[in-house]
């Protein structure tokens, strides 16, 4: 009896320890290779799937339709945004992966763009993608961030783009 108890702690710890490898692989893969977690505009997020950069900021975007303003009291940032595929694979990226606060306020995409510039798809390995990202802001708001989930399984690997 003994020796089956051994062997099932054994067993469970050599589980354990397993799972506690995957994970911190799977963190390893989707976090910025040089550990950071917060960005300026400029300034580049890479893992071992994609290199992420905001290269611009329009906190007064107005190339809207008439027929599709801001709602009263908002208006539209435009956010400038590269990716490259630096992976193995072909990769997905699109506004889905991101969240704009303004003054730590979550707010909504603004999806009415005219521009052919809207941001996302699948990226073959060593190609990129340019586009924009379009967020309905308060008119009187001040601090603008972006929240990138690398990895939309994970909600724990974030990074956050400071758009001011």
């Amino acid at each position: 009896f003994g020796l089956c108890v051994s062997c099932m702690s054994s067993c469970t710890d050599a589980v354990n320890d397993s799972i506690e490898e995957t994970e911190k692989e799977f963190k390893d893969e989707y976090s910025d290779k040089n550990g950071k977690k917060t960005f300026k505009i400029g300034e580049t997020f890479e893992n071992k799937h994609l290199k992420v950069t905001i290269t611009d900021v329009n906190t007064d975007w107005k190339d809207y339709s008439e027929y599709f303003e801001p709602s009263e009291g908002k208006k539209i940032i435009q956010i400038a945004i590269t990716a490259e595929n630096v992976g193995k694979d072909s990769e997905d990226i699109s506004s889905l992966y991101f969240n704009c606060y303004a003054d730590d306020v979550i707010v909504d995409e603004y999806i009415w763009s005219e521009d052919s510039y809207d941001f996302g798809g699948t990226i073959s390995k060593g190609k990129k993608t340019t586009g924009y990202l379009y967020y309905e802001v308060p008119v009187n708001s001040k601090k603008y961030v972006l929240e990138y989930e690398p990895n939309v399984l994970d909600d724990e690997i974030q990074v956050t783009f400071n758009l001011n």
